[in-house]
């Protein structure tokens, strides 16, 4: 591979790595793995009237919402008398944020044999189901958070023993190590500074990713189809029915998404660049993978 051309994909790779942190963090810590929009009920029989929802709640592995109604009356003298001096309810949403653990801290408290409507009345309460699935789509997010994060550390190392050597060596390329006229039947194994941080690397971003995927599948179970109450004709007809179901949100939609496919761009980058530790030995080919120090060797087959 060309010098420009390992340049770009480590680059890539440096650049990928920092999005799928950053995202990874965003849907970790947005309260929007899963909101439920609430409609005026003035027109229950045309439900194409409900475009714009009175209120929205949200929903997280840490964050809860409820919504608060204040009775406003109004005294608009341009109506008719009629219409005048009417009250109607205008609600203020409020979110809190919990910890992820400890007694009677979290987000979600489960109830044996309590009754799932009474998530209504405070929506930490649920059954030990629910809070099950919602616990393990919290500690999941954290710990593809932290993964990812060392990650990223690595990727910064490596980039910062490599890339050095490759934007300012001569145009004649990398240094090269030649071996003769005739390829040898076997190479040396090969366990170098780099190949050992890159290895380490792609096992982190590899394992970000795959928590954040079963994050983001624990967060529907316990955080959609778990969750009440969820909409009259999901659930039973003694919801509103200007309630309407849970559904996926921003953070477990869109942000999870992008932070564990570009953390598994970002592996494969990592690999095509830097390698793995070659511990066997076979026949050698050509390739640029890490030197000792980190530096960017490039072989030639003959």
């Amino acid at each position: 591979m060309s010098r420009l051309l390992t340049l770009a994909v480590a680059l890539t790779a440096v650049v990928l790595t920092l999005i799928s942190f950053i995202f990874t963090v965003l849907t970790t810590t947005h309260p929007d793995w899963s909101h439920q929009d609430t409609f005026d009920d003035s027109n229950t029989l045309d439900r194409s009237q409900y475009v714009v929802p009175i209120y929205t709640l949200y929903r997280s592995p840490f964050w809860t919402c409820s919504a608060n109604p204040t009775n406003v009356t109004s005294t608009d003298n341009s109506t008719s008398a009629a219409q005048n001096n009417i009250t109607v309810a205008v609600y203020d949403v409020t979110c809190v944020r919990y910890r992820p653990y400890g007694p009677d801290a979290t987000s979600c408290q489960g109830l044996p044999g309590s009754d799932p409507s009474f998530n209504d009345s405070n929506p930490r309460y649920g059954d030990t189901r629910m809070c099950q699935a919602v616990h393990m789509a919290g500690n999941l997010a954290i710990a593809s958070s932290v993964f990812v994060g060392v990650g990223m550390l690595a990727v910064f190392g490596l980039a910062a023993l490599t890339l050095p050597a490759l934007i300012f060596t001569d145009h004649h390329g990398a240094r090269k190590h030649h071996h003769g006229h005739h390829p040898r039947p076997y190479a040396a194994p090969r366990v170098t500074l780099s190949t050992v941080i890159s290895a380490a690397t792609i096992f982190f971003l590899l394992a970000s990713a795959a928590m954040l995927v079963l994050a983001q599948f624990y967060g529907i179970m316990g955080l959609i189809q778990d969750q009440r109450p969820n909409g009259d004709y999901a659930t039973d007809g003694n919801i509103p029915s200007e309630v309407w179901p849970w559904v996926q949100g921003q953070a477990s939609v869109a942000y999870a998404s992008v932070g564990w496919f570009s953390g598994l761009l970002a592996a494969g980058g990592v690999y095509v660049v830097w390698g793995v530790p070659r511990l066997g030995v076979g026949e050698e080919y050509g390739s640029v993978k890490g030197g000792e120090g980190g530096e960017i060797v490039e072989e030639d087959k003959a």
